[in-house]
């Protein structure tokens, strides 16, 4: 009997499944859903109201992005809407095609009105984004947006969590070329954020200000311990670094700090001028020059700056070298 009814119970719920729905009401729901998503957007509570009570999906999403109801109020800093989404129980944590969160969204555009409801509601901290790994912290902190960083901070994300491969908030700052970056940077550092921590191959928060040429935030770090001297897998510093990418204020501010503009960047030899003539950067090539370095220096084939930029086709930064001899 017992597996009988079981059996039975079992039918009634099929067919219950198997009966077809109502057309109008189908109708209905997507209907609401869409008004959902479009009053979300713009931060129309009323009418996230009405859609809701009129059968609404709160989890439903954009056809192409797949960004939620609540995906769409945090990017536009709505926390009304968002409290009435959490209320109906929409997924706080659910991710869009790029595998971003409401959390995410919210940091990514700066909304504190739209952090606060969603880390109330319970929002996770530690989700992370499909491509990267990156966290709403790292979100926020590779686009220097302060208010961000220091809310999520504020409600329990850690300083210092880092993706697979060691990349942290501070790295992300320090190579962020947000004018608000420096600003970033600071508040990171001064939540305890280590100056010195590099990823898996040792790229550091320094390394990753001076390739992105942010001579503030390079300041900063500087001023607060960061490690000139460290070096990446490759074996480059800093300066090479900087070189290398043509950031020529950068160059100046490191050399003027104490670093050798003749110091080797790889097992070959390469010295910051020579990478800087290879690549043509001409005010970076003049920069080491009027700080010294010594265009003379072979690296382990015998070339020197000059025989690279020949190499290379980079016939004005040659001439400025040939000249220097």
């Amino acid at each position: 009997m017992i597996a009988g009814g079981l059996l039975l119970a079992g039918c009634t719920g099929l067919s219950n499944v198997l009966a077809p729905a109502d057309p109008a009401a189908v109708q209905r729901t997507a209907i609401a859903t869409e008004l959902l998503i479009e009053a979300a957007r713009v931060g129309r509570l009323d009418m996230v109201e009405v859609a809701l009570s009129h059968g609404a999906e709160p989890d439903a999403g954009e056809p192409e992005t797949g960004r939620t109801a609540l995906m769409l109020a945090a990017r536009g800093g709505f926390p009304q809407v968002i409290e009435a989404l959490s209320a109906s129980h929409a997924d706080l944590d659910a991710v869009d095609a790029e595998g971003w969160t409401a959390l995410m969204h919210a940091a990514a555009r700066d909304r504190r009105t739209a952090l606060l409801p969603l880390l109330a509601a319970g929002a996770d901290l530690d989700m992370r984004e499909a491509r990267y790994g990156y966290s709403a912290l790292m979100v926020a902190a590779m686009l220097g947006n302060v208010d961000a960083v220091s809310t999520l901070l504020d409600r329990g994300a850690r300083v210092g969590e880092s993706t697979g491969g060691g990349t942290t908030p501070l790295i992300l700052a320090a190579a962020s070329s947000s004018r608000r970056a420096p600003v970033a940077v600071a508040e990171l550092i001064v939540r305890g954020a280590d100056v010195n921590r590099g990823r898996e191959d040792g790229f550091t928060p320094l390394m990753a200000a001076a390739a992105a040429g942010n001579t503030t935030s390079l300041s900063l770090l500087l001023g607060r311990g960061a490690d000139p001297r460290a070096r990446t897998a490759a074996g480059f510093d800093a300066l090479g670094l900087a070189a290398g990418l043509g950031q020529a204020d950068v160059v100046a501010l490191l050399v003027e700090a104490g670093m050798d503009p003749d110091a080797a960047q790889s097992p070959d030899g390469d010295t910051p001028l020579m990478l800087a003539a290879a690549h043509g950067h001409m005010d970076v090539v003049a920069t080491l020059l009027s700080h010294g370095a010594d265009p003379s220096v072979q690296r382990a084939d015998s070339a020197t700056a000059l025989d690279l930029a020949r190499a290379n086709g980079e016939l004005a930064a040659a001439a400025l070298l040939g000249a220097s001899h």
